[in-house]
């Protein structure tokens, strides 16, 4: 996590402040009920997998980023344009979250560099 833009300090604010974030590490923490609204779907279906650390909801070992946080995140490990593929695998390496590969997709198409 040290490669990531962001402290852990600020991911923890963006996750407390992000809606779905921080109802999901309620679900964690108190149970999960049977049926949740579609924005949590995703989530439901990882809910045995995911965990809560040092205030930082998990995936894993992937730290689940909050939407306020994700743009950031996909800035700073694009910079060196390491095109779809190799991107993918280093954001993956470290981060989740629902739809992360076709964020990535959509800014790597977008670029011109890359393209």
């Amino acid at each position: 996590m040290s490669t990531l833009p962001l402290t852990h300090k600020q991911l923890k604010i963006a996750s407390r402040c992000d809606g779905v974030v921080s109802k999901v590490m309620q679900y964690t923490r108190q149970g999960w009920p049977n049926t949740v609204p579609k924005a949590f779907k995703c989530y439901w279906t990882r809910r045995n997998e995911v965990t809560i650390e040092a205030a930082s909801l998990l995936w894993g070992t992937k730290v689940v980023i909050s939407e306020t946080c994700r743009d950031r995140i996909l800035t700073s490990l694009h910079e060196s344009h390491p095109g779809i593929v190799r991107m993918k695998s280093q954001t993956r390496s470290y981060v989740w979250w629902p739809g992360l590969d076709k964020d990535i997709e959509k800014l790597v198409k977008s670029c011109d560099p890359c393209s």
